[in-house]
């Protein structure tokens, strides 16, 4: 009876012991095997949908600071000076007529201020066409992953929509009158050609600057959950 017993209570004691390495490689699933269990809680298409919401409204808080009124000229982390190769027209212009230069780049930074409408649409039109190659993959990555990956795949496509409305905008501020002006004086005192395109380094600058304020904004909404909507609450809480 006693040997008897004794078995017993080995058989018990080693099931317990299988439960619990059950129960164990349960919780270290859900825990440490690179966030699988979270991937397969939502399917692909969620995520998916989740981080072009996420885009969408990391967009509107950064149109919503940089395309108003001084929303780049009064912001020095933001505010655009001329293109790195008409450094020597800069130089010119600070010598012989400095006012001139300040009003370039007042209105320079004045067209990209008002190309918010613009911006809207063709942000949106292109984020409602993306599909990430593994979404579940960047809400398992840093906190503003999202943006980065957008900006790899799409600068290119925003900078060719953009570029004709920084163009008109250029114009309707009066910074291509001034840049005209300016490259007419340089060419007075500098006899090395000057080749920039003001409408390409304008649209490139407004489009980086967007998604540096949409890659904060994002950032925000994934640590902070009043930066969310009711959407985005559950799946960014898991």
């Amino acid at each position: 009876m006693i040997i008897f017993a004794d078995k017993i209570i080995k058989y018990k004691m080693r099931r317990i012991f299988l439960i619990l390495g059950i129960v164990a490689g349960f919780f270290i699933s859900c825990t440490e095997d690179s966030g699988d269990y979270v991937r397969t809680y939502y399917t692909e298409a969620e995520w998916q949908l989740a981080a072009r919401q996420i885009l969408n409204l990391s967009l509107d808080t950064a149109l919503s600071h940089l395309c108003v009124t001084d929303g780049f000229n009064g912001n020095s982390t933001y505010r655009i000076g001329l293109p790195p190769e008409a450094s020597a027209m800069s130089d010119t212009l600070k010598i012989h007529e400095e006012e001139l230069l300040d009003n370039l780049i007042f209105t320079l930074n004045r067209a990209l201020e008002k190309s918010g409408e613009s911006a809207k649409v063709s942000f949106t039109e292109i984020i409602a066409k993306t599909t990430f190659p593994d979404a579940a993959a960047l809400f398992k990555s840093n906190v503003s992953s999202i943006t980065p990956a957008f900006a790899d795949a799409k600068t290119s496509e925003l900078v060719n929509a953009l570029q004709p409305v920084l163009l008109t905008n250029l114009k309707s501020t009066g910074a291509a009158g001034y840049w005209n002006t300016a490259l007419s004086l340089y060419r007075d005192y500098n006899e090395l050609p000057l080749n920039t395109d003001l409408s390409g380094y304008a649209t490139l600058q407004l489009v980086q600057s967007l998604f540096t304020e949409m890659s904060i904004e994002e950032m925000l909404i994934r640590t902070d959950s009043t930066h969310r909507t009711d959407a985005l609450k559950d799946i960014l809480s898991r």
